[in-house]
């Protein structure tokens, strides 16, 4: 989102979005590097449409463990590659 507010546009054209999508593959690429997936249910280790689950990711707080510590990492990954 932060590449798209910062480099995106609602104008026509390829051009203008090029930056946007560039950064966007660069953090995908970089994340999965990182943490081994992209995909919730691999990096949060619970499966929430299990009922039994969710009740356990809930009580263990692994929401804000595990999603505030990912958010993290974008945003640092983000940050870097916007450093000269």
């Amino acid at each position: 989102m932060a590449g798209g507010i910062k480099y995106g546009s609602n104008e026509v054209g390829v051009e203008k979005r090029a930056k946007a999508y560039a950064t966007s593959q660069a953090l995908f690429k970089q994340f999965a590097t990182q943490h081994g997936s992209v995909m919730c249910r691999d990096l949060f280790k619970y499966d929430l449409s299990n009922p039994q689950q969710a009740t356990e990711a809930r009580e263990n707080k692994a929401f804000e463990k595990v999603c505030h510590s990912l958010i993290k990492s974008v945003i640092e990954s983000y940050l870097a590659l916007e450093k000269p």
